[in-house]
């Protein structure tokens, strides 16, 4: 029984492999998913070497997505047009924070949970930058601060927020 199992990796073809990793970005997979299940089954099929159950060199070929992780994402790509949420039109604290909240989760896709962690460190106001602790990936990620969203930020923090010190030159 063990041997027919070896038998069946020992046929085993890259094109498999490559069949089965298109699949599954064809299935919705994110790019980041699909390159973890490529190391994890070239990882497999490094130890099935060790063990002679496939040929070796098996597992150099196997490729997942080339990344494409650059130091700062190009940021959010808008129609033209588009501009951040209209919340609500009055300036109390309520609205200001909402207006701010909003944005970053509107432009930038992040998660509630994203926003809520974000300190007034993360913002780098002279390059005009921020950086998210991503909650699934557990990687930091900087992105360019649009200015809509960086002025709803300064005005909340400026006329909603109570004990925040505001320093933009930071």
């Amino acid at each position: 029984m063990v041997w027919e199992r070896h038998r069946l990796l020992a046929r085993a073809r890259i094109e498999d492999v490559d069949e089965f990793l298109a699949m599954k970005g064809a299935c919705g997979w994110k790019r980041r998913s699909v390159s973890v299940a490529a190391d994890a089954l070239r990882a497999f099929f490094r130890y099935a070497e060790t063990r002679g159950w496939c040929a070796t060199g098996f597992a150099k070929g196997i490729q997942g997505p080339k990344s494409t992780n650059t130091k700062v994402s190009r940021g959010p790509e808008l129609e033209r047009g588009t501009q951040a949420p209209e919340i609500g039109k009055g300036f109390g604290p309520a609205d200001l924070r909402a207006r701010a909240v909003l944005s970053l989760l509107a432009i930038y896709g992040l998660r509630s949970s994203e926003v809520s962690r974000l300190m007034l460190s993360d913002f780098d106001w002279r390059e005009e930058v921020f950086e998210v602790n991503h909650s699934k990936r557990g990687s930091p990620q900087r992105y360019p601060l649009r200015r809509e969203v960086g002025d709803a930020i300064l005005q909340y923090l400026k006329r909603g927020a109570r004990d925040v010190p505001v320093d933009t030159c930071s």
